[in-house]
């Protein structure tokens, strides 16, 4: 199957990834990341690097989560620049770090 969309060179504490309205239902806000992680609404998984040396991690997003019926699907193959790897970071921590809100109003999207 796909991978959904590849983001090339992105940049932890730099580059933001914004995908409040695909979770509008589950009302996102960054107080309630862990939860969304723990829940099972996103996931990330290291993929190892590409030829380039970037680390790659494929990320996916589930509208119900676990508990619910429908399957997660492929969001995004990203690809962390050599230079701003992930920092030595755990999935769930630099999942946080591209998330972070880049709004004032605390939403993520």
């Amino acid at each position: 199957s796909g991978h959904g969309d590849t983001i090339m060179d992105f940049k932890v504490g730099t580059d933001k990834l914004d995908v409040g309205d695909l979770l509008t239902g589950v009302g996102v806000t960054d107080q309630n990341l862990d939860n969304l992680i723990n829940g099972g609404y996103l996931n990330i998984e290291s993929r190892g690097t590409d030829d380039q040396g970037n680390q790659v991690y494929q990320l996916t997003i589930d509208a119900d989560g676990k508990a619910g019926t429908s399957g997660a699907i492929d969001l995004a193959e990203i690809h962390i620049s050599g230079a701003h790897s992930d920092h030595g970071l755990s999935t769930s921590d630099l999942l946080q770090q591209m998330l972070q809100s880049q709004h004032q109003d605390g939403k993520l999207g």
